[in-house]
């Protein structure tokens, strides 16, 4: 699905909660609401501040992002660095 990517890219470029919730609700009818599109973000956070530091891919978080498991490892990686 295209939303979740683009929730992403919006972030990404600095956009804020509201900002990214706005234009999911414009470009997608049956975007979910402002707390799942929080929580999703904060999921996938570390996944990020890892792939800043050079140590994941893009591949590495598109296959991470799929697990909450795997996200408590990504926050444990966060912390060793």
């Amino acid at each position: 699905c295209a939303l979740p990517i683009f929730a992403v890219e919006l972030w990404r470029r600095g956009r804020s909660l509201d900002e990214i919730a706005k234009q999911l609700k414009i470009s997608f009818p049956d975007a979910p609401s402002r707390s799942s599109i929080h929580r999703f973000l904060q999921k996938l956070k570390p996944f990020f501040q890892l792939k800043d530091a050079g140590l994941i891919t893009d591949e590495d978080i598109d296959l991470l992002a799929q697990s909450q498991n795997l996200a408590a490892i990504a926050n444990g990686l966060l912390i060793q660095v």
